[in-house]
């Protein structure tokens, strides 16, 4: 179940507003309709792994593969698994912007496996890439249906270097959140899951 809490943040410099709650979390940027609407700063992500937070920034692609709809990201993937279980079951994580890692239920809608290719479309511009599938991971959710690309191919595809869609995290945010909201202005929100 998600619940929808608004996060307040002074700036980088400070703190984002608390969470509430030990478990998983998605920052977006406050007014996104949607995920995909969102722009934040990947700095988010590293001022929340300062305070000891796991944290992934990620971008959103969304992508088809001969009719199948499946979604891509844009993410670093060891930040990737600290936030979702994430479990290499074979090969290895992607060493460089050609390589890319697939959840094992997608792999299998797609047909596909370790040392095949993928051809990935540009999300909100015109853009292609050519991924070599190096590992395959398992989690215990939905995120084992997405493809996972670095975030330098991310940034290709969709968005402008240094900036992402969402940040997941994982862990228990309070303590990074204490006496943060300095600022009136809202300006990130976040799904959260306990």
């Amino acid at each position: 179940m998600f619940v929808l809490l608004v996060l307040l943040i002074g700036g980088i410099g400070s703190a984002i507003a608390p969470l509430g709650t030990a478990g998983t979390g998605t920052i977006t940027s406050a007014g996104a309709a949607h995920p995909i609407d969102s722009r934040l700063d990947v700095e988010t992500a590293d001022a929340l792994e300062a305070e000891g937070i796991d944290a992934s920034p990620e971008i959103v692609l969304a992508q088809v593969n001969d009719g199948q709809p499946y979604l891509a990201r844009g993410a670093n993937y060891s930040d990737f698994a600290a936030v979702t279980g994430a479990e290499l079951v074979e090969g290895h994580e992607p060493t460089a912007p050609e390589e890319a890692v697939i959840g094992r239920n997608l792999a299998n809608t797609l047909d596909v496996g370790v040392g095949e290719s993928l051809t990935l479309g540009g999300s909100d511009h015109p853009a292609l890439a050519r991924v070599t599938i190096v590992g395959v991971y398992e989690t215990d959710g939905s995120v084992d249906d997405q493809l996972i690309v670095p975030l330098e191919t991310g940034h290709h595809l969709s968005l402008e270097e240094g900036t992402v869609h969402i940040v997941r995290t994982a862990g228990d945010a309070d303590a990074a959140f204490d006496g943060a909201g300095a600022s009136d202005e809202p300006r990130a929100k976040a799904w959260y899951r306990a």
